[in-house]
Parts: structure tokens; C-alpha cells; sequence
């Protein structure tokens, strides 16, 4: 009897202990098993990670577990909301990373997150990093850029960029290379610099056979015609003249643009595409042209080339103290006047614009003078 007893108390210690060990084991938020911070599934004998929830900031992931090697990453891999330093992508993680969700929002694993710096273990076969941005391992496909940078310096074989790889990156100045022909258009337009606030050049690569930048702004070759893609919205200049040449005006081109209070529209233009980031700025036209019959088909405000009145350079209808101050920031080199401010600004009429100008707007503001 002490033997039967001896047996199921011997079994019952068994199963509590395995009990015990199962409901030990710890769980992510999408209910599957944590691995030294990291949240994971097995399927096919290969692990996916879904997220980092450890207190690394210098992440890594692991090449294993439980002897099963990691190759995948979760589409929407989280992480510390408040970024990291970096993160450390395993040999075996291939490269098919991108996805593409509901057939149009195309996201990589660090889409939504701030990353200092990826770094990629040199035997990834799929792979690698590069000024601390994320590449495939032929740096002809860009995923994923750093969030710290002020300057984007492209790899020279880069060909496309993943649209959103900028999501969370303040990038100052974009140089892109002669060999890129692809910037990322998903199924909604939204490219790689979408939502970027911080840009203030785009400078392309001489030889660039699709892309060139006029006055850092970014246009598409489209034979000898060309089309605006983006004005860097935090360019501090108030004024900007679109490129003789440009057909096109793309509908995002002038998104978040603040600073912009006038956009002259050469006479080549032929195509606007519908926007809610155009009316807000004075359009200068030519008369009867396109976009002088689209702004007022628009009711928006406009002014025809040619009728600027002297002083007058800022755009808002009133000559004052304003338009000195950017009078004296151009003689400056702080701004930059294009051809028809630099008309309406030299009031004195001696072919130069400088300080002198300025003081004689000064004078008209304050009633010294009647006329310009």
C-alpha cells in the first residue's frame, strides 16, 4: 500500500512540476513565448521575431533559440517607443523583410520606431548596413534609414528606396546617386521622403538619367519635360520659381511647406494635380496660361507676371518693413531672392539689390517718402 501511495504521490509531484514550469513560462503582448527580451514564434522549425521588450538600447538579436535559427521578422516588430541606439540584425534573418499589408501600406519591421544605427552581421547573406542605414546585402534597396542623421549620403548603387524607410528620420540634406530610378511609390503616391519635416536640399547626382534637383527641390525627368516631386518643406526661403521645363506639379509636391508664401508657375505648366497643400501661397502666373486658369478655376490667390509693383516682394499685397528685412537678409546671403522679388526689390532702380533699397522701402513705411 505505502508503495501505491509512493507512486501517485511521485506522479503528482511530476505533473505539479511541469505545471508549474509551463505556467512560469512568460508571454508577450501578442501571446507568444519571450526569449531574453524578445517575443518569438516557431513555425517550420524557424523563428519569427515579433518585438523587442528588454531595456537593451543597443539591441541584438539572437541567431538561435531553442535551436531553432531566427530568420524572420515580424512586420510590425516594436520596440522601445522612445527609440534606441541601435540595432543588431543576426546572420540569419533573410531578406524578404518587406511587406505589404491590405495590398497597398508597404512597411518594413522598423517602420513604426527610431533606430540610431542599424548594424547587420557581416556573414547575413541578404542583408547589410551602410552609413548606419538598412540595405539589401547588393546596397541596391534601401529599408531603412537612421533616425539621428542630419545628412542622407545614398550608397552609389543604390537603385530604390522602400516608401516610409524615412518615417522616423530628420534628414537635413538627401543626396541621392546617378544610379537610383525607383523612390518608393506605394499604392497611395506616399514615397520615401513622405512626411518628412526636416529637409532642406535634395541634391541628385549628376547623370542621373530619371531625377534632377533645381534649387534643391526634386523633379522627374519625363523626356525634356519634368515634374516637380518635392520643394524641402523646411527651406527657409518665402519664395520659390518651379524650373522652366516642368509640366507637372505633383499633388504632394509643397506639403507642409510653411515658410513658402509665393510660388511663380512658369508657362510650361500643364498639369496640376488636385492638392490641399497648394492654396495657401500667392500664385504668380502668366497670363492665360494653365495655371493661371487653375487658380482661378480654384479661387486662389494669384498675381500675374509682370505686374509686380516695386516693394512689394513678400507677396502679401502690402510694401512695409517686411519686405526690407528680406532686402537686407538677401544682402546678406541669408535668403535668396528669385528673378521677380530681386525686380520688386531694387526700388531705386540701380540694378542692384542691397541695403540701400531697404532703407528706402523703410522710409516709404514710415511716411519719410510718398513714392518708391
Amino acid at each position: 500500500m505505502k508503495k501505491i501511495l509512493l507512486a501517485f504521490l511521485s506522479i503528482g509531484c511530476t505533473l505539479l512540476t511541469a505545471f508549474v514550469n509551463v505556467s512560469a513560462e512568460e508571454y508577450g503582448p501578442n501571446d507568444h513565448p519571450m526569449y531574453n527580451g524578445f517575443e518569438y514564434e516557431v513555425y517550420n522549425d524557424e523563428v519569427t521575431l515579433y518585438g523587442y521588450y528588454g531595456t537593451d538600447k543597443d539591441i541584438v538579436m539572437p541567431e538561435e533559440i531553442n535551436g531553432y535559427p531566427v530568420t524572420g521578422l515580424d512586420w510590425l516588430f516594436l520596440f522601445d517607443e522612445n527609440g534606441v541606439d541601435s540595432i543588431t540584425i543576426s546572420k540569419n534573418i533573410k531578406g524578404d523583410i518587406v511587406t505589404i499589408q491590405d495590398d497597398s501600406w508597404i512597411r518594413t519591421p522598423f517602420t513604426y520606431g527610431e533606430v540610431n544605427e542599424f548594424i547587420v552581421d557581416e556573414e547575413n547573406p541578404y542583408l547589410a548596413s551602410y552609413n548606419g542605414a538598412l540595405y539589401s546585402k547588393d546596397y541596391t534597396v534601401l529599408y531603412n534609414c537612421p533616425s539621428n542623421q542630419s545628412v542622407l549620403d545614398t550608397h552609389p548603387n543604390l537603385e530604390s528606396i522602400t516608401p516610409n524607410s524615412m518615417q522616423s528620420s530628420c534628414f537635413e540634406t538627401i543626396i541621392l546617386h546617378k544610379n537610383i530610378s525607383d523612390l518608393g511609390n506605394d499604392y497611395w503616391g506616399q514615397r520615401f521622403f513622405q512626411g518628412l519635416k526636416t529637409i532642406k536640399s535634395i541634391i541628385v547626382e549628376e547623370g542621373n538619367e530619371k531625377y534632377i534637383s533645381f534649387n534643391d527641390a526634386l523633379y522627374e525627368k519625363n523626356g525634356d519635360d519634368l515634374e516637380l516631386l518635392m520643394y524641402p518643406c523646411a527651406r527657409e526661403a518665402q519664395s520659390y520659381s518651379i524650373a522652366d521645363g516642368t509640366t507637372i506639379i505633383d499633388g504632394e509636391a509643397f506639403r507642409g511647406c510653411d515658410n513658402l508664401k509665393r510660388i511663380v508657375f512658369p508657362e510650361s505648366v500643364v498639369n496640376i494635380e488636385d492638392s490641399y497643400y497648394l492654396p495657401n501661397y500667392t500664385w504668380y502666373v502668366y497670363e492665360g496660361t494653365y495655371a493661371h486658369n487653375y487658380a482661378v478655376g480654384h479661387n486662389y490667390t494669384y498675381k500675374i507676371v509682370g505686374e509686380n509693383v516695386p516693394g512689394e516682394i513678400n507677396g502679401d499685397g502690402v510694401i512695409d518693413y517686411s519686405d526690407a528685412v528680406l532686402i537686407l537678409q538677401s544682402d546678406s546671403g541669408l535668403t535668396i531672392l528669385d528673378e521677380l522679388q530681386q525686380k520688386a526689390a531694387d526700388v531705386n532702380d540701380d540694378g542692384i539689390v542691397n541695403y540701400s533699397d531697404a532703407v528706402r522701402i523703410l522710409r516709404y513705411d514710415a511716411g519719410l517718402i510718398t513714392e518708391l
